[in-house]
């Protein structure tokens, strides 16, 4: 499992999240779920090997800036 944790969360925003294969074409490549909150913004998301995590985080800039960060287990960050 990976986290994805969204920062300065002050304001209102969308998450959506979504796992597929590395390289995935079509309408595949494109399901997400709306994601839930496990506390402290952290969503927790199990991915396997050889697939790609995309994310899609939609707010409005005038009510604060956000930052989503990709987190291993062990608390490292992958992307941001």
């Amino acid at each position: 499992a990976l986290y994805v944790r969204v920062h300065n969360a002050r304001a209102t925003y969308d998450l959506h999240l979504g796992v597929v294969a590395s390289g995935a074409a079509g309408p595949d490549a494109d399901r997400s779920a709306q994601a839930t909150c496990w506390g402290s913004d952290w969503y927790p998301l199990d991915v396997a090997a050889g697939q790609q995590v995309r994310a899609d985080l939609s707010f409005k800039h005038a009510e604060g800036d956000l930052d989503l960060v990709l987190v291993t287990p062990e608390g490292n960050e992958l992307a941001q």
